[in-house]
């Protein structure tokens, strides 16, 4: 059986920033409203794109490109679930999964590859 194709989701419109207490810092795509009306980056179950910057600049300039990276990404992700969907696959115990493992990840101070 051939897979169905499906489009990728569009790119985030904004990235919102997130720096840890240890000093890591984050744009996310996903945000949560601060008690002050500013919106502060956060990682949750509806996050698609989690980017740690480095503090190079040279990151920041990369960004056009680096979205239009994670679009392809994002349309092979969906191309993979749109298969399984198709062969009677449940993917939602690996999003589940995914989902609660990341700020895991991401307390331990480790990175996404």
């Amino acid at each position: 059986m051939k897979a169905k194709k499906t489009k990728a989701a569009p790119a985030p419109e904004q990235l919102y920033y997130h720096k840890t207490d240890g000093g890591a810092e984050y744009l996310f795509d996903t945000f949560i409203e601060c008690e002050n009306g500013h919106k502060e980056g956060v990682i949750n179950d509806r996050t698609k794109y989690a980017i740690r910057l480095d503090g190079s600049a040279a990151l920041l300039h990369a960004a056009p490109e680096l979205l239009s990276r994670l679009e392809k990404g994002e349309a092979i992700i969906s191309g993979l679930e749109a298969a399984a969907d198709n062969a009677g696959l449940d993917l939602d115990e690996v999003r589940a999964w995914w989902a609660d493992t990341i700020p895991v990840i991401l307390k331990a101070g480790g990175k996404l590859r």
